[in-house]
């Protein structure tokens, strides 16, 4: 696959997960910080996480769609 196809693939991943029905998207950091990205973003009240391809050859955890608004306890 070439680096415009995996980027074209990336891009609508990206939209599809943060824009269509999703009001609220945040991006943690690297997915090398964050290798449960998933996880990590329900335990701070997001529906779902997603390491998500930024150029050049980065990943970045991105969480969407806050269910709750969490407290201090959460990040403990």
């Amino acid at each position: 696959m070439t680096h415009a196809v995996k980027l074209i693939l990336a891009a609508m991943v990206f939209v599809l997960l943060f824009t269509l029905g999703m009001s609220t998207s945040h991006c943690l950091g690297p997915c090398a910080q964050y290798p449960d990205c998933n996880g990590t973003c329900k335990k701070l009240s997001y529906q779902i996480g997603q390491c998500v391809h930024a150029f050049p050859n980065n990943d970045f955890c991105c969480c969407a769609k806050r269910l709750v608004k969490p407290t201090i306890d959460q990040f403990n």
